[in-house]
């Protein structure tokens, strides 16, 4: 056995205390190298990278659960999608993608590492920013749409109310970007941009001046900015940290003060002060109707009228905190591990119902009306040069929306006696399926219950296949719904569920992939045709190595 191989592992073994009471440490996990990037918490589980050039999961109660080599050297930046697409920014400049279980996916290069983790879509597309570009993959690693920008990003970003992109320049101003690529305005504010919320119909900015201001986004006459401030604030001192809550506006200012405002006209609603002043940037988590704000050394809790609820100390150790569902503090250590901090006692953990969210692609009709073979076959082609040379960009809304239309055999034309051919509206599920948006996704699951033929059912399941990972498990009952109500002579609709089937085994990980697996399981047995069983077995191996 390496001896150094035994020694990381009793060390990994032997690292972890457990404490109990509300700011003490609940356990520490000390990890072989320094940690880089993160943690980032999804579903229960902690991820982080080290300079060793690992990725490490741990769960909640600080056990290890696996420890991965990712490609290229250090590791700068790490997220998780909510699909649980762990990704992995590192030097000199390559994406590596995992799931929740530790296995690799893919992997992409590019001159240049990233200047900030990779940023979420609503749809699932994934938002890069470099020096001098930004790029929008799906999660299948296609690229979808490269913008160049007129200064270099700073690393900090966020998005307006409808789900456009708010990327801060190193010259003080924020460019505002459609999520299919087409730069939208410059924006320029009263002051220095420090810190920006998402708000209905535009965004909530704090300013180096000390003013709040809303801005509503919307076009406007003769060609005037289409940002607008709707009200503006002025702090007592610097804000350093925003966050929205239904109707109210929250500011914590250099100062200590702590201010609601409404968010409809900046009306100020309550005011305290915590008595220290604040350096940097806290972290700001709405828990159980209580803001739980996390400084260098503390964690104060709020309640909705602004009292102080509790305050516990931290240590001053901890580097990048996060905070769980169930109220722990999660955070690096500048001995390089991660410790967890209990800030309050609860009897179980806040289900948060989030909604689903993207950006109304499908809301419309295209510009087509009728059909044609010819038309069709054009679209087709046009589409599929686009995806593969990364520029498909503005075109997506135009291409999903009639691809939809194909798919569902609603052209728009009501004199229209012929439907769409079963071969056309099975390559329009296919090529919406490589754009990759949740979107798609959710109307690929709908046409699954509705009785498809051959043909399409083998198209819808392909669709899925490329697509990439889901949140949620509707894609799996589908996929067992058309294959389970399709006769065993379909071999082509069996084999193309096994290629859907290794898609969700692969890329979600954790009980979607287990149960991914099972169905394949049961698909190397009879009453499935040979050739099905043979299939299902490789794809078994395939995942198990």
């Amino acid at each position: 056995m390496n001896p150094l191989r035994f020694f990381w592992g009793a060390l990994l073994v032997c690292s972890m205390t457990v404490y109990a009471g509300p700011g003490d440490v609940l356990w520490t996990r000390i990890l072989p190298g320094q940690i880089s990037a993160g943690p980032v918490l999804h579903d229960g589980r902690i991820f982080a990278a080290g300079i060793d050039r690992t990725l490490t999961a741990i769960d909640e109660s600080g056990e290890l659960k696996w420890n991965r080599r990712i490609p290229g050297r250090t590791p700068l930046f790490l997220t998780v999608m909510a699909s649980g697409l762990v990704l992995a920014v590192s030097e000199p400049g390559v994406l590596s993608a995992h799931n929740t279980d530790g296995l690799f996916v893919w992997q992409m290069s590019s001159s240049s590492p990233t200047v900030c983790a990779p940023v979420h879509g609503r749809d699932g597309r994934i938002f890069l920013l470099f020096p001098t570009h930004i790029n929008a993959i799906s999660q299948t690693g296609i690229v979808l749409w490269r913008t160049n920008v007129p200064a270099r990003p700073t690393g900090m970003v966020s998005e307006t109310g409808d789900g456009h992109l708010l990327v801060f320049l190193v010259d003080g101003s924020i460019l505002r970007v459609s999520p299919f690529g087409e730069v939208l305005e410059r924006i320029v504010l009263p002051s220095l941009p420090i810190d920006i919320h998402p708000a209905p119909s535009g965004f909530i900015a704090g300013l180096e001046n000390g003013q709040v201001v809303y801005c509503d986004v919307r076009p406007r006459r003769n060609n005037a900015s289409e940002t607008e401030i709707i009200w503006t604030y002025t702090s007592r001192s610097k804000p350093v940290a925003l966050s929205v809550n239904r109707n109210e506006v929250f500011i914590l200012s250099s100062d200590g003060s702590f201010c609601s405002l409404h968010i409809t006209d900046g009306t100020e609603l309550q005011i305290m002060n915590l008595g220290f002043g604040v350096a940097s940037k806290p972290v700001l988590s709405f828990e159980y109707d209580k803001l739980i704000c996390v400084l260098p050394g503390r964690a104060i809790a709020l309640s909705a009228s602004g009292r102080k609820e509790w305050e516990i100390s931290l240590v001053s150790s901890l580097v990048n905190p996060v905070i769980s569902d169930s109220g722990v503090i999660v955070a690096a250590t500048v001995q390089g591990g991660i410790s967890a901090v209990r800030t309050e006692t609860r009897i179980g953990r806040e289900k948060k119902m989030l909604k689903a969210q993207n950006y109304g692609i499908l809301t419309g009709k295209s510009r087509f009306w009728g059909v044609s073979a010819s038309e069709t076959k054009t679209l087709f082609a046009a589409i599929q040069r686009d995806i593969d040379d990364g520029n498909v960009g503005i075109r997506e809304v135009h291409y999903a929306r009639r691809l939809s239309e194909l798919l569902t055999n609603n052209t728009g034309d009501p004199f229209l006696s012929a439907p769409v051919a079963s071969e056309d509206r099975s390559r329009s599920a296919l090529l919406l399926g490589r754009l990759g948006s949740g979107e798609y996704r959710a109307l690929l699951v709908e046409q699954m219950y509705r009785n498809p033929d051959e043909t399409l059912s083998v198209g819808l399941l392909l669709a899925l296949a490329v697509s990439g990972p889901g949140a949620g498990d509707e894609e799996i009952s589908a996929v067992r719904h058309v294959s389970r109500s399709s006769p065993l002579h379909m071999i082509n609709v069996h084999l193309a569920a096994c290629d859907a089937l290794y898609t969700f085994a692969r890329y979600t990980g954790g009980q979607r992939s287990v149960e991914a697996s099972r169905i394949l399981l049961e698909m190397t047995k009879e009453p499935y045709d040979g050739r099905v069983r043979s299939y299902a077995q490789q794809i078994l191996a395939r995942i198990l190595q």
